[in-house]
């Protein structure tokens, strides 16, 4: 097993030319496993992992090791799927925040 430990920035959305990607890429066309380790806090992992196309790939975060996450699979959930207040009109704030507006007062 190989083990990988990039050294991604934390605003980083899609690495294209990131030797660590590349390499990742390269090493999935053979028959060698290989795991990432992430070590620094990223709560956007997945989605960063699925923009350069290495969500197949093997992965390890410290922080979920840490905070007993073991589960590395998501479940998709939207806004429809949430049983919202009467007189609620949520709408998205951005990917972090979901808002609210209830009798012409905004909530988050």
């Amino acid at each position: 097993m190989i083990n990988l430990i990039p050294a991604w920035p934390q605003e980083a959305s899609r690495a294209q030319e990131d030797a660590t990607v590349n390499l990742v890429q390269l090493l999935a066309t053979t028959a060698q496993p290989t795991r990432l380790i992430v070590t620094d806090y990223r709560p956007t992992l997945r989605y960063f992992l699925a923009a350069n196309d290495l969500l197949e790939t093997e992965w390890l975060n410290v922080f979920d090791v840490i905070q007993q996450v073991h589960h590395n699979t998501g479940l998709p959930l939207g806004v429809e799927d949430i049983v919202w207040p009467k007189m609620c009109k949520p709408f998205m704030g951005s990917m972090r925040c979901i808002c609210t507006v209830k009798n012409n007062w905004l909530g988050r």
